[in-house]
């Protein structure tokens, strides 16, 4: 197992893992990737210290992680990779990261019917905060707390 990093001509690896991510959880993300293309990803690229993380095992994408320095904006992990410990891989990693980027926090957010990667981020140390937007709600990494995932 692999943990890289990706760039924006990486797109269509990144596309076939949101597709395969969407079978089983169509309603976790606004879009069901059908938009994800090579100028999109590039957008994506363009934001200040952005990241994308790919888990893979030389065959298949299981994980893909997008963030910046302070906000992890995506995580998708194919449905046959789910609970095998490749999203803590990819999470464990983008904190690394980000950590030595001097983030003092990291905030994230998610669908609020979307449970199972709500129980996923706060077995990982992330809690919610009060702040909602809709349908979303924060959830936020403390660095300066003693969290039982680093």
């Amino acid at each position: 197992m692999e943990v890289r990093n990706l760039g924006p001509a990486d797109w269509q690896i990144q596309k076939k893992l949101i597709f395969e991510s969407f079978k089983d959880s169509p309603g976790a993300f606004p879009d069901s990737g059908d938009t994800w293309n090579e100028d999109l990803s590039t957008r994506f690229y363009k934001r200040e210290g952005f990241a994308c993380i790919l888990i893979d095992d030389k065959k298949e994408a299981r994980g893909l992680l997008m963030g910046t320095k302070g906000e992890l904006s995506r995580l998708w992990v194919a449905p046959n990779y789910r609970e095998k410990g490749n999203g803590v891989k990819l999470l464990n990693t983008y904190l690394a990261w980000a950590k030595k980027s001097n983030s003092s926090s990291f905030i994230l957010k998610v669908y609020r019917h979307n449970q199972r990667a709500i129980n996923f981020y706060e077995s990982t140390g992330f809690h919610k905060t009060e702040e909602t937007d809709g349908e979303l709600i924060y959830m936020k990494y403390d660095c300066n707390e003693s969290n039982s995932y680093d």
